[in-house]
């Protein structure tokens, strides 16, 4: 409660994998995962003994008690960040040497040694006391029975069942059916679901964990304000609500970390509002009004169906609060002003248009009798190339968005092929035109160019490597032709005679 785990007692199952950590690190490494010493010793010692399946602090490899302890990571809620843990612990092999198991007695109810029980650690006067023998931990031959109750009683006693000392007020929610108290750290939900031991009649019990801090500050940190857009928390706190049924002090803190003052009594202002009288009517009795939303801590205990029911009603009012609040007047241009960028998904435009209808507009865009006005927006103002293909369906304004949103998303998917396809295109017309110009001449001597390409349309008849261009004889080249430097007229040259 509160406090690190304590170092294992040498010898014991714990003490023996923190020893042979790397073949446990590796193990777990092999289903993608990362462990610390420090995490399997907080599991060990303090989550795994609360669950009330026989594990002793120190830990065992009892195949029935490591089995228990999987279920109920791997079960509703369950305990995902433990579920590395006993997957590893259950495939790690201890080596050879025996190891020394501590009786299961320790993890179950006591209530003292009764007339005609030994007190354990005591021998008779002359009783020869040998070595005990150190059993086989993983020996199936020989089960390890689970604790006994206590004689005279039918069901252990059980203290009753109340919010660990780390907890804000340590109320008690209720008495325990089970023969063991849940400890606060088993789980990161306000409210966990705890099954009975097995055999016993009943339905589980919720156990009370706070949030932790680092849950607020990410929450706080990852998500935009209220004021600049509400919808994202109002989705969040959608998810918590379902996930986590925080009671009245979470909702309380809640509101203090992720709305401002001003945002907070706004959404309690609008939750109140939504309460209804018996006949389904507002409601403006402010005692009924404090009755079903109270302002200051109730008495809801969460293992009574009454309770259940009271922080239900209070969490749907608080949402429904929160979504009152964060409609600004009516403003029906904002919605006409959400159009499909070049680039966005049809399932991101939808959103905005969604998130828009909710913020500037009284129309829940999910209802039915909605549905058209929706579809009209959602069509209007897509790009161009999908509003072409959904304008052309006969009866879009009938249709689902569901069946437009497919039609939308095979366009939006058919434009890398059509780009593909353009490219390809572009490629095969450049490639033509370059098979249609002469290639380049080999260069010869002095930058002279090679003979010309032979072919139908050239026009002169090629020349050889040494043959004149000028005179077509051969032995010289054109800058050397004595016939053209004879006929080279002289450059004129200005005198004083020209004058005039």
């Amino acid at each position: 409660m509160g406090q690190g785990p304590s170092s294992p007692t040498p010898g014991t199952p714990l003490s023996v994998v923190l020893q042979n950590f790397k073949q446990f690190r590796r193990i777990a490494k092999g289903y993608g995962f990362q462990v610390t010493k420090e995490n399997l010793s907080t599991f060990c010692q303090q989550e795994w003994p609360t669950f009330g399946v026989g594990w002793p602090p120190e830990g065992t490899f009892d195949v029935t008690i490591t089995g228990r302890v999987r279920k109920i990571a791997y079960g509703t809620p369950g305990h995902p960040d433990q579920i590395p843990y006993i997957t590893a612990w259950i495939d790690f092999k201890p080596p050879s040497k025996p190891l020394r198991v501590q009786a299961l007695s320790k993890v179950g109810v006591h209530s003292g040694p009764t007339s005609g029980q030994k007190v354990p650690g005591t021998t008779q006067i002359g009783a020869k006391v040998l070595p005990p023998s150190d059993p086989d931990p993983l020996d199936p031959a020989e089960p390890r029975p689970p604790p006994y109750p206590v004689q005279g009683s039918s069901h252990p006693s059980a203290p009753p069942l109340t919010s660990p000392p780390h907890t804000r007020t340590g109320t008690p929610y209720g008495s325990s059916r089970s023969g063991f108290s849940p400890d606060s750290t088993v789980s990161a939900f306000p409210l966990r679901q705890v099954p009975t031991t097995p055999g016993e009649s009943g339905r589980p019990f919720m156990v009370y964990v706070p949030f932790s801090t680092s849950d607020l500050y990410n929450w706080k940190q990852q998500n935009p304000s209220f004021s600049d857009k509400p919808q994202s928390l109002i989705s969040l706190l959608e998810t918590v609500f379902y996930t986590h049924q925080p009671t009245w002090d979470d909702c309380q803190q809640l509101l203090r970390v992720l709305f401002t003052t001003e945002e907070r009594d706004k959404i309690i202002l609008e939750a109140r509002k939504r309460v209804m009288d018996p006949d389904g009517r507002p409601s403006t009795d402010p005692g009924r009004r404090n009755h079903v939303f109270p302002e200051s801590r109730p008495d809801w205990d969460p293992n009574s169906d009454r309770g259940r029911e009271a922080l239900d009603r209070y969490r749907q009012l608080l949402l429904g609060g929160l979504r009152a609040a964060a409609r600004k007047p009516t403003n029906m241009s904002k919605v006409s002003e959400i159009r499909q960028g070049k680039s966005e998904s049809p399932a991101a435009y939808l959103e905005r248009l969604y998130e828009a209808y909710c913020t500037y507009t009284p129309i829940d865009p999910e209802d039915p009798n909605n549905r058209r006005a929706v579809v009209i927006d959602f069509v209007s103002n897509s790009a161009p190339d999908i509003r072409r293909k959904l304008q052309k369906l006969d009866g879009f304004e009938g249709k689902t968005l569901t069946e437009l949103m497919e039609v939308a998303k095979r366009v939006y998917d058919s434009r890398e092929e059509l780009q593909e396809k353009q490219a390809r295109s572009m490629t095969r017309a450049v490639v033509a035109a370059l098979a249609q110009i002469p290639g380049d001449r080999q260069s010869g001597k002095g930058g002279r160019p090679g003979p010309r390409p032979q072919g139908r349309n050239t026009g002169r008849p090629p020349l050889g490597r040494d043959q004149c261009a000028y005179c077509k004889a051969t032995g010289h080249w054109k800058s050397e032709c004595p016939n053209r430097q004879q006929k080279t007229k002289p450059e004129p040259v200005l005198t004083l005679d020209m004058d005039d």
